[in-house]
């Protein structure tokens, strides 16, 4: 019987390997650290496109993704329905690949990534934010009000 081997393209037979491993996954981080937390799409999913969609797959869905302060994003049927195609199609694709081997699906990584995705854009088109932890908004309704307040403080 022949087990599954996923290609990670860490050599682990070295300290090298492990090295590189390791501050790849600090890198990962770091990134979600300061630009996720800091717009929309938060620290978690930043993340987690960062690990599985490479460094630049993940900086661009990050960078892509609208500020904390701007407007909650609008229901979209569109995002949605791309959402769901993605869903499906790579959540069969990740089932597919763990009784092969991995020769002929050498991408789980990957389509793991692109499920995320498809989840993340249907939470999207729900009009939802993921980060919850982010700084909160605080509208001011009153110009007035502001200006009395610096004016307090000076």
């Amino acid at each position: 019987m022949e087990t599954m081997k996923v290609i990670i393209p860490f050599d682990f037979e070295t300290t090298y390997g492990w090295l590189i491993f390791f501050m790849y996954v600090a890198i990962n981080l770091l990134i979600a650290y300061f630009l996720g937390r800091k717009r929309q799409i938060g620290y978690i999913w930043s993340c987690f496109f960062l690990i599985f969609l490479s460094i630049l797959g993940g900086l661009i869905i990050t960078l892509l993704s609208p500020k904390y302060y701007s407007d909650s994003p609008k229901r979209s049927k569109g995002k949605i329905i791309i959402g769901w195609i993605m869903a499906i199609f790579f959540g069969i694709q990740v089932l597919l690949a763990f009784p092969s081997t991995a020769s002929t699906h050498g991408y789980l990584l990957v389509h793991i990534g692109f499920f995320g995705l498809g989840l993340y854009l249907i939470q999207i088109g729900k009009g939802r934010i993921p980060n919850k932890s982010g700084i909160q908004k605080i509208p001011v309704k009153d110009e007035s009000y502001a200006k009395t307040d610096i004016e307090k403080i000076n």
